[in-house]
């Protein structure tokens, strides 16, 4: 110990040098430490989610998807998700009374969209068109 004290006492701008860089591989070291410590623990919390999800998705095959498949309306049930109409089934379309009247409006203003737009003032001017002279709903 007194040798210790002796060195430290004789070239004290040294040991400071060497005891900083000590403490700086050691900051190193107990980071690195401490990273691959979250790391370890992530990997746990994710395997430990993933088997979970897997444990889900086997119970619902299970207790679900199994027995919709068995039982008797199954092929109805699969049309149906797979969009396939069954015999006297039609697609209905519902429309609002003004969707169709605005159809008509649109029907007669057609003419200004049907011009082909060949440079940057045409498009001005067809904008402004439509701001000034077609009427908003």
């Amino acid at each position: 110990m007194n040798k210790v004290k002796e060195l430290l006492l004789r070239h004290p701008t040294r040991s400071k040098y060497i005891l900083l860089i000590f403490d700086i591989f050691l900051i190193l070291a107990a980071t690195r430490m401490f990273i691959n410590y979250n790391n370890i623990k992530l990997a746990i919390e994710e395997a430990e989610y993933n088997s979970q999800q897997q444990r889900l998705e086997l119970a619902f095959t299970e207790n679900f998807l199994l027995p919709y498949e068995k039982s008797e309306y199954s092929e109805f049930f699969l049309k149906h998700e797979n969009n396939i109409l069954l015999p006297r089934e039609y697609i209905v379309k519902f429309q609002s009374i003004q969707n169709i009247e605005n159809e008509d409006t649109k029907e007669e203003e057609k003419h200004i969209w049907d011009t082909i737009i060949s440079s940057p003032q045409e498009s001005w001017k067809q904008f402004f068109y439509q701001q000034l002279f077609i009427k908003k709903n």
